[in-house]
Order: C-alpha cells, then structure tokens, then sequence
C-alpha cells in the first residue's frame, strides 16, 4: 500500500468536460479533491443515514463506535519521516508524454487524471453503465462514468490498449493499481524499496524528486481548472 489520504473529502461538481474528448460532458459528476489511493468500486449505493439507524449517517455511527475508555485520554500521532511515507512512484510514458505514476497495491482500479487525458490526447468515452466509488474512508464515495483505452510504457514493457478510469487523481497523473500489476508482473518491494518487473526493478522517485514534480504538477492543474472553469 503507497499511501492513503485520510482528510475530510471535499467535493465539487466540475463543469463541461475538463477539456477531454468525451461524447457529452461530466457536468453531473460527483469528483472528490482530496484523494485516497485505497479506492475500491462497487456495485452497491451508499446507505442514507436513516437507513443506516442513524439520522446523522453512517460515518457518524461508525465513528461513534470507536470511543476512548474516558473522554480525556489523548494519545500523539507519531510523525513520520519523507523516508518513512515514500510511496513508489514512477515515471510511464503514454502517447510520448511522461507521466507521473503512483504505483498502489491497495487500489483495484487503474487510473487516468483528465488534465493528463487531456494533454496526452486520450480518447475518453462515457461508460455504458456507470460505478459507484468507494473511497478509502467511510461514507466517502463517488462516481466512475468516463474510461479509455490506451497503451503505455514503463521501463521497457510495452502495454497496449489497456483500460483505465478516468478520475480526479491528486498529486499524481496516474495510478496503478492491483489489475495491472498482476498483468504486467509489478511487485512493490518496500523492504529494499524497488519496483520489480520482469525483467528487473528500478527505485521509485525519492521524495525531494517527487516533491518537485508534484509541485509543478500542481501549478499545471491550477491553471487547467481555471480554463475550464
């Protein structure tokens, strides 16, 4: 597992279609900003709270649960050095342009951002049936209604026409996550912190590298949210 982003999600409902070739547009679409890479879709419908037994909702109820034996217990969240968060993060390249990769043994789906659809000139098409999301953090959901197929490469594997979601990735063009993996032979080795694929195994970025990039990154996204919007 690379890494799971536990805040308050924060949603917003974009408009048009973020600058993708899509038939229509994700105007009814439910995206999240703040991402967990523990992401898992599902084919059942989230649970109002008064079905849950709980008029507040489910995260209510479930939090609820977890109770200190006396209310002024407190106890400090250890913090964590860059070397003990790096997640495995890489470079791939799709339609020759570099994309950033986080590579997460605790995701089920694969993964496109649309500003990176966008510059690489992905086809993005509208699912026939859309899927319900469920996010690493409970009573945190959304949709996937937007997929492409489209070939990459990472250190010398050649991948064709695979599919991917198309969702709102934080911080990353990209993410792997289990399905493609398995496909392709990826192993995450975090006790001599390497990608192993056949054929050998390469480090992921460190985290002054990665800070760098995701930065830019960042700053690339601010500006395509202020087009489309």
């Amino acid at each position: 597992m690379a890494r799971m982003n536990l805040g308050s999600p924060m949603t917003r409902r974009p408009r048009d279609s973020l600058g993708m070739k899509a038939n229509g547009t994700i105007g009814n679409q439910q995206t999240t900003r703040r991402r967990s890479h523990m992401a898992t879709p599902t084919n059942t419908t989230t649970r109002t709270g008064k079905e849950m037994g709980n008029s507040s909702g489910p995260l209510h109820e479930y939090m609820g649960a977890v109770r200190a034996r006396d209310d002024d217990e407190t106890i400090e969240r250890p913090t964590r050095t860059p070397s003990e968060k790096q997640s495995m993060v890489q470079w791939i390249t799709i339609n020759g342009i570099r994309a950033l990769t986080l590579f997460d043994s605790g995701c089920t789906l694969d993964t496109i951002s649309p500003q990176f659809a966008s510059a690489a000139d992905i086809q993005v098409k509208n699912l026939v049936k859309m899927v319900p999301l469920q996010l690493g953090v409970v009573s945190s959901r959304s949709v996937i209604h937007k997929g492409a197929r489209v070939g990459f490469s990472f250190q010398g594997i050649t991948a064709k026409d695979e599919y991917f979601d198309i969702l709102p990735v934080a911080k990353y063009d990209v993410v792997i996550g289990i399905p493609m993996m398995k496909k392709l032979g990826i192993c995450l080795d975090f006790d001599k912190m390497v990608l192993r694929y056949r054929g050998g195994s390469v480090r992921p970025l460190d985290e002054k590298e990665e800070s760098s990039v995701s930065a830019r990154r960042a700053g690339m996204r601010n500006a395509f949210h202020q087009k489309v919007e």
